[in-house]
């Protein structure tokens, strides 16, 4: 009767779903649906869902968006069966003033709560391990994403080994200039005393998520260092490298590193590295991805703003936990290069976990 407080289920309720899921993977949240909650709607010795159709719809949204969906319409009603009526009665604020059926007290709000961390835990996201008095089986009425298996273990990230004939890039050598001096300490006076962010996370050295003096420290011990030769195989992580319209995941295993990057599902979404490069020449690059779709997913390269290729394969690998590698070769110049890789469907790209430099 109210129809400015409502959206229409299969049409306007679905397209409000899908905003969110895309506006929260663009700020590098990781988004996890919800189905309405029953309210105390007990007929005939029954237990009623007031919501069908939008939790119908959020359940689809879900699966056509590959997000994680906890369907707490089902889980509350079969919980509540299984205590009855009377048990449940006192979990909504109608056991204290007669009339709202709806919403909880603390008793019932605690079980609801319950019922949420349940469903936490049976996603397998990153929050997941911190759930705790949780039941030992995984949880029913739980939609994972498709590359998500229900009881998949939770990965252990393992660094893939750099080449140690040469020497690694310095860490300390926070601009880029090769060598460990001065301009590195005055990069890390421009945050000093900050929180550690997107922007300044090179210059938390000691990773303890401050900028201080214990980074200048680090530096101190290196100064004049010099980080002169590039591996044979560099290794530079899609988690760390600057990226638009994607999201950090650690959801699959077989990756490297602390996680891959999961692009959204649209033209234009791109991972960005800089590279460095001792001497000007023709480089292999490898990108290590995972694509459990049937689709290629296809991406433009591109080296310092030049198109290296518009179109660069990165076909299907049968499930989200299968790694391939493909790659291009590539001129880079002396120094710091940008290299891009953009989607140019609107399937976006594969999940990336890293990419290799090979001279």
């Amino acid at each position: 009767s109210k129809p400015e407080r409502y959206t229409e289920p299969n049409t306007e309720y679905k397209q409000y779903l899908r905003q969110y899921i895309d506006g929260a993977r663009s700020k590098g949240a990781i988004p996890v649906l919800i189905t309405p909650v029953a309210r105390l709607n007990y007929t005939n010795g029954v237990f009623k869902n007031d919501f069908p159709a939008y939790c119908t719809a959020m359940k689809e949204v879900a699966v056509e968006k590959n997000v994680g969906c906890i369907d707490l319409m089902t889980k509350s009603i079969n919980y509540y069966t299984s205590i009855g009526y009377n048990q449940v009665y006192p979990f909504y604020m109608v056991s204290s003033n007669g009339t709202d059926y709806t919403h909880f007290t603390d008793k019932g709000a605690t079980q609801i709560a319950r019922l949420v961390s349940e469903g936490v835990k049976g996603l397998n996201l990153a929050i997941s391990k911190y759930v705790l008095s949780s039941s030992t089986t995984t949880p029913t009425n739980t939609i994972n994403p498709t590359n998500t298996p229900t009881k998949a273990p939770v990965a252990t990230p393992t660094n893939k080994p750099v080449e140690t004939s040469t020497l690694i890039l310095l860490p300390e050598d926070i601009n880029g200039d090769n060598v460990v001096n001065m301009a590195d300490v005055i990069m890390i006076a421009r945050s000093f005393n900050s929180q550690v962010s997107e922007t300044n996370k090179k210059c938390d050295l000691n990773m303890d998520g401050v900028i201080n003096m214990s980074d200048v420290i680090k530096i101190a011990v290196k100064f004049n260092a010099v980080a002169s030769t590039l591996p044979v195989s560099t290794i530079y992580q899609a988690e760390q490298a600057n990226f638009s319209l994607g999201v950090v995941e650690s959801i699959n295993t077989g990756y490297t590193g602390s996680g891959y990057i999961n692009y959204d599902n649209v033209t234009g979404s791109y991972i960005e590295w800089t590279v460095y490069a001792p001497a000007a020449g023709t480089y292999l690059l490898n990108f290590i991805y995972a694509n459990g779709t049937t689709v290629n997913r296809p991406l433009e390269v591109k080296v310092n703003d030049g198109v290296v290729t518009g179109s660069l394969d990165f076909d299907s690998t049968g499930v989200w936990t299968t790694w391939k590698t493909t790659g291009i070769n590539a001129n880079l110049n002396a120094g710091n290069n940008l290299i891009r890789a953009t989607a140019i469907t609107a399937n976006g790209g594969p999940n990336i976990d890293y990419l290799e430099v090979i001279k």
